[in-house]
């Protein structure tokens, strides 16, 4: 018999098959499988020591398929402790980074390297959700240079959304900054600093930062330093809602929540498109599981979709307490008498319409809601005065009844005699005190006009502008607040929906 005769794979081409490519940690199992303890078992004398050898060498190349087949068929991508290496997720991956992960969505692309605790990473596009260990420092280069992230012992999400009409055009991977649209990071815990246009931001766990590739960090948490106003086209309400809804549908959430919330701000008071962008900037909330903005939207959603739309946040561990209240019995009706008596206690911010130089009689027809709130406004009178007297009857607030009502009065405005503006500046101030806001902004800048009211007026009028959630007019006047109070005196805004 020929060793040809003894072979059992003669007459098979093994060249016509070829082994998958075995794991990336399959070295490493193999060493350690050859570690473990060998029972002894009783000699059995063969045929041959060749034969025995090769069916040895057929038993391992079966194994090591084997094995290669198991970890190629997870989607764990493993790392050691130490070293580097780049991941192209074509499908929702965990990349254990040794005492840190994260999970990447499909789509996301990130290259890595460790240094003892030292983590740096560089993420130009896609969604990841990233762990870091308490004794780990995480450093990410977010969306090519657009922003960079410091993360210790927190868990947080990079999101980098990519503009896909740019990429195409420029295809080329040297210029990935220029065609990334958003950097948002969301932190859920732990200590994490954000990096944008060469502003630091500390974000708390709850909030969210968005950066842009011509912008600073915004949205950041109440306290934290803000970036100085950028110039930025008009406001465009319906633009930045459909903004909106596409990155709720590409599961943005984040990102979503920004274009809602500004969407709100560019809308006036009782605009009928206003409950959608609060159902919706609720809903991004709660997916996003940004606990306090949720809590804040959920107050203004109709009281008969509040049920419904909460389930979202449910489940996404977010819930809401409900209370309990008697309704008292309602009026029948709102009379003449009690539409003279609500106005006539504001009637000084009417009176500042005239500004002093018009005189006649403004008539106003208009009706009153049940719940108070005041409905169409009408006058036919062509006067200096018409708009603001329109203006400042429709935020008025009156008792609520059970059939509102329809009502028509009479406005008369004087003449001034003299402009005072410290008499002007001191009734602002006292109207902001009531919490007449709109009032007191007019009066505040009936003072700048009159002249001699002092360099704080400017202050008082932003301030008045900021809590009437009077936009271009926070704006303005932002311009002439003094350079080292910015910062804290715009806090008033932001909390009033209105950022810089």
């Amino acid at each position: 018999m020929t060793d040809h005769d003894d072979n059992p794979l003669a007459g098979i081409d093994l060249a016509a098959w070829q082994p998958p490519a075995p794991g990336d940690r399959l070295a490493d199992a193999v060493v350690a499988r050859m570690r473990e303890p060998v029972p002894a078992v009783p000699a059995v004398e063969t045929g041959g020591a060749t034969s025995g050898r090769r069916w040895w060498l057929i038993a391992g190349i079966a194994a090591a398929i084997a094995a290669a087949a198991v970890f190629g068929m997870r989607g764990l991508v493993r790392a050691p402790r130490d070293g580097h290496g780049t991941v192209a997720a074509t499908q929702p991956s965990h990349l254990d980074l040794g005492a840190s992960s994260a999970e990447l969505e499909a789509g996301a692309e990130v290259t890595w390297r460790r240094d003892g605790h030292r983590l740096v990473v560089s993420q130009p596009r896609g969604i990841a959700t990233w762990r870091i260990a308490d004794d780990d420092e995480l450093v990410i280069d977010a969306g090519a240079t657009v922003a960079s992230v410091e993360a210790h012992g927190a868990s947080l999400r990079v999101e980098v959304k990519m503009n896909l009409s740019d990429a195409r055009v420029i295809g080329a991977s040297a210029v990935t900054a220029l065609v990334v649209s958003l950097v948002t990071v969301v932190v859920y815990e732990g200590r994490v600093k954000v990096t944008g246009q060469g502003q630091t931001v500390n974000v708390a766990p709850g909030n969210t930062v968005a950066i842009a590739p011509s912008t600073p960090p915004r949205n950041a948490v109440a306290g934290t330093p803000m970036p100085p106003p950028v110039d930025k086209p008009a406001c465009d309400a319906t633009a930045l809602v459909q903004s909106g809804d596409q990155h709720l549908q590409q599961g943005l959430d984040a990102a979503a929540l920004l274009d809602f919330e500004a969407a709100i701000a560019c809308m006036p008071d009782g605009a009928p498109s206003r409950s959608s962008a609060t159902a919706k900037a609720f809903m991004s909330a709660c997916r996003s599981r940004n606990e306090p903005k949720a809590k804040v939207y959920y107050d203004e959603l109709p009281a008969d979709r509040r049920e419904a739309l909460s389930q979202i946040c449910v489940r996404n561990g977010i819930t809401f307490k409900v209370a309990t209240k008697t309704v008292p019995k309602l009026p029948a009706s709102l009379t003449s008498s009690d539409v003279a008596g609500e106005l006539g206690s504001v009637m000084p911010s009417f009176e500042a319409c005239g500004g002093g130089t018009f005189e006649g009689t403004v008539s106003v027809d208009f009706s009153v809601a049940p719940s108070g709130a005041v409905g169409k406004v009408v006058s036919t009178v062509d006067s200096p005065a018409t708009a603001c007297v329109v203006s400042l009857l429709r935020r008025q607030r009156f008792p609520a009844t059970q059939r509102g009502g329809t009502f028509t009065y009479p406005f008369t405005f004087k003449k001034a005699t003299k402009c005072d503006a410290q008499k002007l500046k001191a009734s602002g101030e006292s109207k902001l005190q009531q919490g007449l806001d709109a009032a007191a902004l007019l009066d505040f800048e009936a003072a700048l006009k009159c002249g001699g009211a002092g360099g704080d007026i400017y202050v008082k009028a932003f301030m008045a502008a900021c809590r009437s959630r009077n936009e271009p007019k926070a704006r303005m006047y932002y311009k002439s607040l003094p350079t080292d109070r910015r910062d804290s005196i715009s806090q008033l805004c932001v909390r009033n929906g209105i950022t810089f």
